[in-house]
């Protein structure tokens, strides 16, 4: 369960074709530079209730290559009393244009328990082609991909996710969505809009969008349907909550705090 924390927070996908065309324009951001949030996940199989670890993600303002972008980080680690069992930290970041979303760099450092990875990856959007280099047993291997016009890594993914209307979509609605993962790239993939709901969260009560990203097989998850997303019903949707089942019982990820 603990080896999963930051792709749990990082909205994994399942496979699952549909006809619909891809469109990622984005009228208007749901964030601003500043913002972070933190979020503590617990683990719950019967009656046992076990508060895992943390996971932040903050969005500021940087430069790359002369131009001013979104530096958005998450970073995620198990609680020491846990790390006897199952030691997690991950870091995750992701240049972006502040307009678009579209990414120019994603790097991945994950060291969960034993295993350890390092992915860096870059985007041309002009070349449609992603260029991911990862060190694998201290050797670096090249890879390179080809991309769409609306391809996200699973940083960008997340904040492209806040700012879609979905006051657009009726329940059950799939929206398609294109992403990079570790040097591949997944372009049949949606998200299933399920309609409002208010919800408790450690903030107060909360009037929420739902919506359901399908699952990647082979990892813990079974793939397919389960996980449920809530973010907030307004003009910031911010995540308040994620719930999913794993192979022995349930991950839960809660909204801790809100920077602005």
């Amino acid at each position: 369960m603990l080896k999963t924390l930051s792709y749990i927070l990082l909205f994994m996908f399942y496979f699952s074709r549909i006809n619909s065309q891809i469109s990622c324009n984005i009228s208007e951001l749901a964030f601003k530079n500043g913002e972070s949030l933190t979020y503590e996940v617990h683990y719950h199989w019967g009656l046992i209730w076990a508060n895992a670890g943390l996971a932040n993600f903050s969005v500021e303002f940087a430069a790359f290559k002369s131009s001013k972008v979104f530096h958005i980080v998450s970073e995620g680690h198990t609680y020491k009393g846990y790390d006897w069992f199952y030691k997690v930290r991950d870091k995750f970041e992701s240049w972006v244009d502040t307009a678009s979303l579209k990414p120019f760099r994603y790097i991945r450092n994950s060291n969960e328990g034993s295993n350890h990875v390092y992915n860096d990856s870059y985007f041309n959007f002009e070349k449609k082609r992603a260029v991911c280099f990862k060190v694998i047993k201290n050797k670096i291997k090249k890879d390179t991909v080809k991309i769409s016009e609306c391809t996200f890594d699973v940083m960008t993914m997340i904040y492209y996710a806040r700012c879609i209307n979905y006051s657009k979509y009726k329940p059950n609605d799939k929206i398609p969505i294109s992403l990079y993962l570790d040097g591949e790239v997944y372009d049949t993939l949606y998200i299933k809009y399920l309609g409002p709901e208010k919800i408790k969260t450690a903030l107060g009560e909360k009037n929420c969008i739902r919506f359901s990203p399908l699952l990647i097989a082979g990892t813990i998850f079974s793939g397919g349907k389960g996980m449920t997303v809530w973010v907030t019903d307004d003009e910031k949707k911010i995540p308040v909550l994620i719930k999913t089942p794993i192979v022995v019982g349930e991950i839960q990820v809660k909204i801790k705090s809100i920077k602005e």
